[in-house]
């Protein structure tokens, strides 16, 4: 489409399944897409027809699912992309099924400048010529699984479960141009995506349970360690332990309870207080103050401020999930109920603390009168 025109451009028929598509930083119409046994590129073909053809040759031995890639910006005249898949061993039974992750690091020039031999044998042009100059197997422990790259000036990243952030760096070395520099796990943390900010200081994780965390690009195994706030998942302070050093890599393994980072250093949530990580049970206002309690099945209450749009206070009920709220006029106190009681909390400056409660199963409907 061109979407200045607001006019259809061109078509492809794909005759397989694409989970991700990207636009080529050249000046040429050029898109990659990437999916189930595939890595594919789009271009124009002479006769003004969008034609496609394959970046990397598919395995016989193995079955390659790629899940990303990302373009890095150029440098020099010369264009990088990384993609990431899934490598599945096949013709064995699904108990004795071997899985791995690869990530393949492709390098190429503008077709102008490359000589008439070059490394994709198809017939389709294209404004960019790759050519595959680095294959990485991750080693991954245990369920820790890749989710998404994450492109940057003059490195990429890796987010994926368990927290985990591995960042790769170029090289001066021809046969492995990029290497693994950093690698940090944050413990109980499904990362699903990140972007890093123009400056490149910051990064903003997307976990699985909606949750938008802002993060130090530049943070450290060392703050990790040294910081005596980390909070396991019982919700005890405990120091950070377990660092080691593999093949020239950092690696800090963190324990961190699912729903609080303001104890990480370097990071935090990206808007104050964050938001509700499940579904919405119930909400009341405070006639008299500009305020709004929520609770959702995450097991949290949280007071809002609706004039400045921003959450100011946080309270886990841990294993109870409440069913019910009402909140005071004046906003200083708030009723919530359970499966099995109905409980009076005092609002305070960083928490709800609990007054009186009634046994009392199943009360949805709470108001004050």
């Amino acid at each position: 489409w061109q979407w200045e025109r607001e006019k259809f451009f061109k078509s492809a028929s794909i005759s397989t399944h694409v989970s991700i598509i990207r636009a080529a930083p050249c000046s040429g119409l050029m898109l990659t897409g990437s999916g189930d046994g595939q890595l594919k590129y789009y271009a124009v073909s002479g006769d003004s027809t969008l034609k496609t053809g394959n970046l990397l040759q598919a395995a016989k031995e193995n079955y390659e699912k790629f899940i990303d890639h990302v373009w890095l910006p150029p440098q020099a005249g010369i264009h990088k992309m990384v993609a990431l898949a899934n490598i599945e061993a096949v013709n064995t039974d699904a108990a004795h099924k071997s899985r791995k992750q690869n990530i393949y690091v492709f390098e190429g020039c503008d077709a102008e400048t490359k000589n008439s031999a070059t490394s994709m044998k198809s017939s389709v042009p294209s404004p960019i010529v790759l050519e595959l100059k680095q294959t990485i197997t991750l080693r991954l422990e245990g369920n820790t699984h890749i989710e998404r790259l994450v492109p940057s000036s003059k490195s990429f990243l890796l987010v994926g479960s368990n927290g985990i952030i591995i960042t790769f760096e170029r090289s001066d070395d021809k046969h492995e141009p990029y290497i693994e520099s950093k690698r940090l796990l944050l413990g109980d943390i499904h990362i699903i995506g990140a972007t890093i900010y123009p400056t490149e200081e910051r990064m903003v994780l997307i976990t699985n349970n909606g949750r938008l965390l802002s993060m130090q690009v530049d943070l450290s195994t060392e703050q990790l360690k040294n910081s005596g706030n980390i909070l396991n998942d019982d919700g005890d302070r405990s120091v950070a332990s377990g660092a080691s050093e593999h093949s020239s890599t950092l690696s800090a393994v963190m324990a961190v309870e699912s729903t609080n980072t303001g104890h990480l250093p370097g990071i935090s949530e990206l808007t104050q207080g964050g938001f509700h990580c499940a579904t919405v049970l119930g909400a009341d206002l405070a006639y008299d103050r500009p305020l709004l309690i929520t609770i959702a099945a995450d097991s949290t209450a949280r007071i809002w401020n609706y004039n400045t749009y921003k959450c100011e206070l946080i309270h886990h009920f841990r294993l109870d999930e409440p069913i019910g709220v009402a909140f005071h006029s004046n906003g200083f106190q708030a009723l919530v109920s359970f499966k099995d009681r109905i409980r009076l909390y005092n609002v305070l400056m960083n928490k709800l603390k609990p007054c009186k409660e009634t046994i009392l199963k199943n009360c949805k409907c709470l108001k004050y009168s």
